[in-house]
């Protein structure tokens, strides 16, 4: 076998191991990203938000902010 074919394979074998990492990436990422919005969305379902008034408003216009909050 001379240099030139063995040269050719190995060039044909990284191409061939590059499309299969790319086809790796696009079957893998998609399942990774729903796993991670998966874990995330309770931390965001369970924000809240909340107010923080001086002690110089009135109880009533706390109870109205909190309440359109």
């Amino acid at each position: 076998m001379s240099w030139r074919r063995i040269t050719a394979l190995r060039a044909q074998l990284y191409r061939l191991a590059l499309h299969r990492k790319r086809l790796w990436v696009v079957l893998a990422l998609p399942v990774l990203l729903a796993c991670a919005v998966r874990l995330a969305l309770p931390v965001v379902e369970g924000a809240k938000p909340t107010v923080v008034a001086a002690g110089s408003f009135q109880q009533q216009v706390v109870d109205q902010l909190e309440a359109r909050a």
